[in-house]
């Protein structure tokens, strides 16, 4: 099977998955996710993504489960509804989606989800902010459960522990996705190949029967994606705890380096999404080849109408003010972008080289119209 990556950090590419591999991530999921055959799954994601096709759809047929599959249209009556219509016990969405449902769906507390026991939340970074809140929205604690993966290892990697009553979440405020899976090896490594002691942070590194053989027809891109001792580069930057337990802290091309010091956009994001009139924004680094090196540039989306020219220099000095209290980093600019115009994955995931070029190139936000 070819599963093509969703470019995030760059070109789509076609990662070649065998029948073998497929299997062997299905065994490894299942049991770790105590996934069974008196699961009722609903699910509303894409079945061409990996994670809306094989843990959402091989899992529930190899098992011969319950499956509810909606169509691909994110809303609180369309997911929730279902939920409570066939008694749902297992879902799964990006972090995003459960902020989209909070901010959208009106109160949640009209749903009677009580049968839900896990919903999984992966895809893209975890914020203990969301979970928190769905969770209370709905009155369903401790069913949110953090969760790792990526298509070069057929989708499942980490899952956190289901019978651990509370989340691990390190002293930057960044939530655990848990421990490896069955026969998945993980380590971490600098940028020579070298494994790193617990706690370090690097690369995150992976090695497992579910893995890929590599990039359909693109030798060069395959050759980059494995160590010389045949695990795969996952292009994540994390570490891995005392127990064993893995903490990702940003993919390793979006970090943005200031100064000298590695800055990962998600932390800044985090802290600007608390501000109320916050509806979506992006954290990125922008070079352009003078002695400062990096600028941080923050892209702001709104709620409701654009803000007045006085209305935004009033929220960019909160952003600005914010991000030099909690982090010390100072921004350059601040952006405005229309709503939903800043880019993103067909799966949520926020396509920062994307508007890195953008701002590099026009030192606008928005996207050239052709």
């Amino acid at each position: 099977m070819l599963q093509y990556t969703s470019g995030t950090t760059g070109d789509a590419k076609g990662v070649m998955l065998t029948h073998r591999a497929l299997v062997a991530n299905l065994r490894q999921a299942i049991p770790h996710a105590r996934f069974t055959r008196d699961d009722v799954f609903v699910s509303w994601l894409p079945v061409y993504h990996d994670m809306g096709l094989i843990t959402m759809t091989m899992c529930p047929l190899y098992l011969g489960a319950k499956l509810v599959l909606l169509p691909v249209q994110l809303n609180a009556e369309g997911w929730l509804g279902a939920i409570e219509t066939h008694r749902g016990t297992v879902t799964a969405a990006p972090d995003f989606a459960y902020r989209y449902v909070l901010r959208a769906g009106g109160d949640l507390a009209r749903f009677d989800c009580d049968s839900m026991r896990m919903a999984l939340v992966a895809a893209e970074p975890v914020r203990a902010r969301t979970i928190a809140r769905f969770e209370s929205a709905l009155g369903t604690p401790g069913v949110l459960r953090p969760g790792y993966g990526l298509a070069e290892s057929c989708v499942a990697v980490t899952f956190f522990p289901l019978d651990r009553p509370d989340l691990k979440i390190d002293n930057n405020g960044i939530v655990s996705v848990g421990s490896p899976v069955a026969g998945t090896e993980l380590s971490i490594r600098d940028t020579d190949g070298n494994r790193l002691a617990t706690g370090q942070q690097g690369e995150i590194c992976l090695r497992s029967p579910s893995q890929t053989i590599g990039y359909f027809r693109n030798p060069h891109a395959t050759a980059k994606l494995f160590t010389d001792d045949g695990a795969i580069r996952t292009g994540d930057l994390g570490y891995i705890d005392d127990e064993g337990m893995l903490t990702i802290v940003d993919r390793l091309k979006n970090i943005i380096i200031v100064s000298g010091r590695n800055v990962a956009p998600k932390e800044l994001e985090e802290i600007i999404e608390t501000v109320p009139t916050v509806r979506l924004c992006m954290a990125v680094g922008v070079d352009r080849g003078g002695d400062g090196g990096e600028q941080v540039h923050i892209v702001v989306e709104t709620q409701g109408d654009a803000p007045d020219s006085t209305t935004q220099r009033a929220l960019a000095r909160q952003v600005r003010t914010l991000l030099q209290a909690r982090m010390g980093v100072r921004v350059q600019q601040v952006h405005w972008a229309r709503n939903g115009s800043i880019p993103r994955t067909y799966n949520g995931k926020l396509q920062y080289p994307t508007m890195r070029q953008r701002l590099v190139e026009t030192g606008s936000c928005e996207a050239t119209q052709g």
